[in-house]
């Protein structure tokens, strides 16, 4: 199965983000956070093991069914809350079979290749970047160029030959907020304070991490993918440049917190990251405190998955 997860790729986590304030923390800490997801997902069965076997005799590759779109926590205990049929291009999916390559690889350098570990992936012919290939799972960027096609056709090509084709269902947006699973609020929002590496969330409820509830006025920075076509995009597999003009979502993005819609001051690509947008807001007055206050992104008339966040 081609599943859609959201994660951002960054060789320099010293960046300033073009927004109404400067983003000077570390992003490396967004990253760590989002590719925990890769790593403890890559290759469940659905009994909950892992298995990395490559078999004796290596099949072609096998891609069982059609793509769909995924909301996954993050963390080694995640889950798998909503799936959707659609993806959306300049997103990142993640394909599901068996035999897709010999052995896991990660991408190491950007702009990302399209050829890694002996496996290529294309879509309506177009040879897709990949972050890593393993022997069950495939992360990818779906290219920027399937942005105006409903559907494209998906295949994955390795030195024992290539699968069948699956038709993999696409959207102007697909957007999707990240998160990571907490023993306060099992969809915890990527969601952190503006400046900063601090969680919009209960003191202490991030492991490893800062975080600290939200109060009236702050400034949030959402991190989620899937918001569709933006002003200067970057090449496929490359980052948002972080030195010329800022990457937009170019349809309007709203945000309601608690119910209450809240002012939007960015939305676009994370520079130097590939696929992952932030959505900065302001928390409106009228939200109700409480350690699970929903939080919701809606772009292109699609709304995201409801995370949540601590406000007091």
């Amino acid at each position: 199965v081609a599943r859609l997860i959201r994660h951002r790729f960054s060789l320099d986590p010293s960046i300033r983000a073009k927004t109404h304030f400067r983003q000077s923390y570390n992003y490396e800490k967004v990253w760590d956070r989002i590719t925990q997801v890769i790593a403890s997902e890559r290759a469940r069965r659905q009994d909950g093991a892992f298995n990395y076997e490559t078999p004796s005799v290596s099949p072609a590759p096998s891609v069982p069914t059609t793509a769909t779109t995924v909301f996954r926590s993050i963390g080694g205990s995640s889950t798998i809350p909503k799936t959707s049929t659609n993806i959306c291009g300049g997103g990142i999916g993640s394909i599901f079979g068996t035999a897709l390559a010999a052995d896991t690889t990660r991408a190491s350098s950007l702009p990302l290749p399209t050829t890694l570990g002996g496996v290529t992936v294309t879509m309506n012919e177009i040879a897709v970047p990949l972050f890593f290939v393993s022997p069950q799972q495939i992360e990818f960027q779906v290219p920027w160029e399937l942005l105006s096609v409903p559907t494209a056709t998906l295949s994955v090509t390795t030195a024992s030959g290539t699968s069948p084709s699956s038709t993999v269902s696409l959207a102007p947006a697909a957007p999707a907020i990240f998160t990571v699973a907490t023993a306060n609020s099992p969809k915890q929002g990527v969601i952190q304070m503006a400046n900063s590496a601090t969680f919009a969330a209960p003191v202490g409820a991030i492991r490893d991490g800062v975080s600290r509830p939200a109060a009236i006025g702050d400034i949030l920075t959402i991190y989620c993918s899937g918001l569709g076509a933006v002003t200067n995009p970057p090449a496929s597999g490359s980052a948002a440049d972080s030195g010329g003009p800022p990457s937009t979502v170019q349809a309007a993005v709203s945000v309601t917190v608690g119910g209450q819609s809240a002012p939007v001051l960015f939305a676009g690509l994370a520079p130097t990251f590939v696929g992952l947008y932030q959505v900065n807001i302001q928390i409106p007055s009228g939200v109700a405190s409480g350690n699970e206050v929903p939080v919701i992104v809606t772009t292109a008339n699609i709304d995201s998955n409801t995370v949540t966040i601590a406000v007091q």
